[in-house]
C-alpha cells in the first residue's frame, strides 16, 4: 500500500476542512419532503422526483444517512425495503432483493457496472465517502438495465464537486463486544470551487479493522483484518448552459488477512481503477445524455480452508458506453431511446485450463425504447422493450410495462415485466476445488463450469397502491404493494458423485446446470413520516413466500418476515438522536449439518450526535445494542455479520 504513508498526512491535515457533509446537508434539509426527492435511477439521462417514478423506489438520502454509524454499503441497505437479510462478513456480502438470489440484483455506481474479484461487484468494496445517496428499484429492470436486474437495481450516486471551496473530514472510532474488532474509519473530501467553469472534488477514505476471533481456543479468524484504502475525484466542466461535462475516477487497494483453523494464515487483496465520462445537454425538445468506463481489477484471494496461501487470481477488464435520448414528443407524451455496448475480459487462475486457455471474453450490444404517456388527466402508461445481443450465448428481449392511476394524494399502479441474469464467468468456465471444515469433518469440493449456461429468466407482476399526505408541519406516505414473480432456467450447483476415502473426509463434485424453477410472492408495506424540525420516521414490513416449485421447499436465505424502522428525534437545533432496529423471522438456511433450519433474529442500533458549531458535529453510538449474535443459519457458513456483536463508536465529522 505505497499510497497509505501519503494519505493519512493529508487525512490529518484536512481534519479542520466527509461524513460531516452529510451532517450539514442533513441539518439544512430537515424540512424536505422525502416525496420530492429526486431520483435519476428509474429513466437513465431524466430526473425525476420519487412520487413520480413508475416503479418501487426507495432513496436513502443524506439525512438518513446520518443517522447510521456508516460502516460499510451492507449495513445502509440493511434498513431500505425488500433488501431482505443483508450479509456482510467484511470482505464479501449477499443481498437478496425481494427474494431473489444474490447475484440477480445489479449493483451499479452512477449507472454504471464496477469490476471486483470473480467479475463481480461486492458491497463491501465501494466507497462510503463518496456517497451522495442510494436510490434501490424493487423489481425488474432489465428493460432499462439489461443483465443482472432481476430482484432490481441499487446505484449509488456519488456526490459532485461544489460551486465554491469547502473541505469535510471525518474520524471514526469503534470496538466490538469483549474489546475485539478495532475499528478506524479517516475520511475527507476537497472541493475546488468553480473556476470559469471547471470545478474539481477530491477524497480519500482509509478502513481498518482487527480481526475478530469468536473461539480463542483455536487459531481461526472468524471476520478477517480489513486494511483498505480509497482515491476518489471528480470533476466537471460547463461547456455552456446546457452542454455538460464530467468524469470521475476511483482507486481502491484491499489488504485484508485472515487465519485458517490450521494456523496458515490467508489473504484477500484486490486493487481497482476505474475512469467514468458523462455528457450532458439539453434542448428544447428533450435531453442526451452520453456516460463511458473503464475499469479494472486485478484480486488475490485465498478462499480454501485448509491452505488459504492457495490463491485464486482474477484480472477482469471492464468498459462500457451508452447513450441515451429523450424526446418530448408533445406535453404529455415522451420517448426514451438507449443504446450502447460493453465488453468484458477476465482471466481466472481457477479456469479449466485443459479446455479453455487464457482470456475469456464476452462482448454486449444493446438498444432500448421506453415510452411515457399522460393518456388523460392522472392516468399514465409506461411502456418500454430492451434487446441485448450478447457473444457468447445470444440474444434476449426484455419488456416492461406500468399503468397508474393518480387522484389526489393517491397513486394506484399495476405493472409487468421479464428480467434475465447472464451466466457468470466463474460458473461457465473453472474448475477449481474448496476445503471446508465441518464439526471434525473435512469436506472437499470439487466445481466444474459449464460453458453451455443459458440466462436466468423471470417474469413478475406487481400492484400497488400509495398515499401521500401533507398536514401543516406533519407530512409522510403509506404504500403497500404486492408483487409476484416466476423464475425458470435458475443456475444450480449440483452434485453429481459424492465419495468418503476416510471417516474424516467427504469429496463431492458437481458442476452449474440450468435446472431451478421457483416462485417468489410477497407483499411490502412502507410508511414513512415527518414532522418538520422536530421528527422522522422510515419504516417497512415484509411478507415473503420464496420457494422450488420442482421440489416443492422453501429457498434458502430468505426470512419469511421483515421489518425494519430508523427513527431521528430533533431534540435540539444542535442534538439529534437516532434509534434503529430490524427484525427477522422465520429465515430459512443450512446448518452445520447443512440441514435447513430456520431462525430469527433482531439488533437495536443508537446514535446521538451533538452539533455545538456549524462546523464541528460529534457523534457517539452503539450498533446491536443488546448483543445478538448472528444464528449460524443467517452467516456466510456460520460467520456472523461484521462486526461480530454489539459495537460501540465515537467520532466527529468537520465541514468548512
Amino acid at each position: 500500500m505505497k499510497f497509505k504513508k501519503y494519505l493519512m498526512p493529508v487525512l490529518v491535515i484536512n481534519s479542520l476542512v466527509n461524513q460531516s457533509v452529510l451532517a450539514v446537508e442533513a441539518k439544512e434539509n430537515n424540512e424536505i419532503d422525502e416525496l420530492e426527492t429526486m431520483v435519476v435511477s428509474a429513466t437513465p439521462g431524466k430526473v425525476q422526483a420519487v412520487r413520480d417514478v413508475q416503479a418501487s423506489v426507495e432513496v436513502i438520502t443524506p439525512q438518513r444517512l446520518k443517522s447510521l454509524s456508516l460502516r460499510t454499503l451492507p449495513q445502509i441497505l440493511q434498513f431500505a425495503a425488500g433488501t431482505g437479510y443483508v450479509k456482510d462478513s467484511g470482505v464479501t456480502s449477499t443481498i437478496n432483493l425481494r427474494g431473489s438470489s444474490n447475484n440477480q440484483t445489479l449493483i451499479l455506481v452512477d449507472g454504471l457496472r464496477r469490476t471486483g474479484k470473480y467479475g463481480t461487484t461486492d458491497l463491501t468494496g465501494l466507497s462510503i465517502e463518496n456517497i451522495q445517496q442510494v436510490e434501490i428499484i424493487r423489481g425488474p429492470m432489465s428493460a432499462l438495465y439489461g443483465a443482472d436486474s432481476v430482484g432490481g437495481v441499487v446505484n449509488i450516486i456519488t456526490k459532485t464537486p461544489g460551486e465554491k471551496f469547502g473541505a469535510t473530514g471525518s474520524f471514526q472510532y469503534g470496538q466490538a463486544e469483549q474489546g475485539q474488532r478495532d475499528t478506524f474509519i479517516e475520511r475527507a473530501g476537497v472541493s475546488t470551487g468553480d473556476f470559469h467553469g471547471l470545478k474539481n472534488r477530491f477524497s480519500a477514505e482509509l478502513f481498518n479493522k482487527n480481526a475478530l476471533q469468536v473461539d480463542k481456543s483455536v487459531p481461526t479468524t472468524t471476520l478477517k483484518d480489513i486494511d483498505r484504502y480509497y482515491v476518489n475525484y471528480a470533476g466537471s466542466y460547463d461547456l455552456t448552459q446546457q452542454r455538460k461535462l464530467r468524469w470521475t475516477g476511483e482507486i481502491m487497494d484491499q489488504e485484508d488477512s485472515g487465519v485458517a483453523y490450521n494456523g496458515a494464515k490467508g489473504t484477500e487483496n484486490e486493487v481497482r481503477h476505474q475512469f467514468n465520462l458523462f455528457y450532458d445537454d439539453s434542448y428544447d425538445w428533450g435531453s442526451l445524455k452520453l456516460q463511458g468506463s473503464y475499469g479494472k481489477s486485478v484480486a488475490n484471494v485465498g478462499r480454501d480452508a485448509l491452505n488459504p496461501r492457495l490463491l485464486e487470481k482474477t484480472d477482469y477488464n471492464l468498459g462500457q458506453i451508452e447513450g441515451f435520448l429523450n424526446y418530448f414528443a408533445r406535453d404529455n407524451l415522451s420517448f426514451t431511446f438507449g443504446t450502447g455496448g460493453r465488453f468484458q475480459e477476465m482471466d481466472l487462475s481457477t479456469y479449466d485450463r485443459a479446455k479453455f486457455q487464457g482470456s475469456q471474453t464476452r462482448n454486449v450490444f444493446h438498444a432500448l425504447t421506453q415510452m411515457d404517456w399522460d393518456i388523460i388527466k392522472d392516468v399514465k402508461l409506461l411502456a418500454g422493450v430492451r434487446y441485448d445481443s450478447f457473444s457468447d450465448f445470444g440474444d434476449t428481449l426484455n419488456p416492461r410495462a406500468s399503468l397508474s392511476w393518480s387522484p389526489g394524494d393517491f397513486n394506484f399502479r399495476f405493472g409487468y415485466g421479464t428480467a434475465f441474469k447472464a451466466p457468470e464467468f466463474v460458473n461457465m468456465y473453472p474448475k477449481f476445488v474448496r476445503t471446508s471444515l465441518r464439526g471434525r469433518q473435512t469436506s472437499v469440493s470439487v466445481i466444474n463450469g459449464n460453458p453451455n449456461l443459458n440466462p436466468e429468466k423471470s417474469e413478475s407482476l406487481e400492484l400497488a397502491g400509495k398515499y401521500n399526505f401533507e398536514h401543516g408541519i406533519v407530512f409522510g406516505s403509506f404504500e403497500a404493494i404486492g408483487h409476484v414473480t416466476w423464475y425458470d432456467d435458475l443456475i444450480q450447483y449440483l452434485v453429481t458423485n459424492t465419495s468418503m476415502p476416510n471417516p474424516s473426509t467427504v469429496i463431492s463434485s458437481g458442476a452449474y446446470y440450468n435446472t431451478g424453477k421457483a416462485k417468489v410472492r410477497g407483499t411490502e408495506l412502507v410508511f414513512n413520516i415527518g414532522v418538520k424540525d422536530y421528527y422522522n420516521l422510515y419504516s417497512s414490513y415484509e411478507f415473503l413466500d420464496a420457494y422450488d416449485t420442482q421440489a416443492h421447499t422453501r429457498l434458502l436465505d430468505r426470512a419469511r418476515h421483515a421489518f425494519r424502522f430508523q427513527n431521528t428525534f430533533h431534540l435540539h437545533p444542535q442534538v439529534d438522536l437516532s434509534l434503529n432496529g430490524r427484525f427477522y423471522d422465520g429465515y430459512i438456511g443450512q446448518n452445520a449439518s447443512r440441514l435447513a433450519e430456520t431462525a430469527w433474529h433482531h439488533e437495536f442500533d443508537t446514535k446521538l450526535d451533538y452539533s455545538p458549531t456549524k462546523w464541528l458535529t460529534t457523534f457517539v453510538g452503539v450498533d446491536n445494542v443488546f448483543n445478538r449474535l448472528t444464528p449460524y443459519v443467517m452467516g456466510s457458513q456460520g460467520t456472523p455479520n461484521d462486526p461480530g456483536g454489539r459495537y460501540y463508536y465515537t467520532g466527529f465529522n468537520l465541514t468548512y
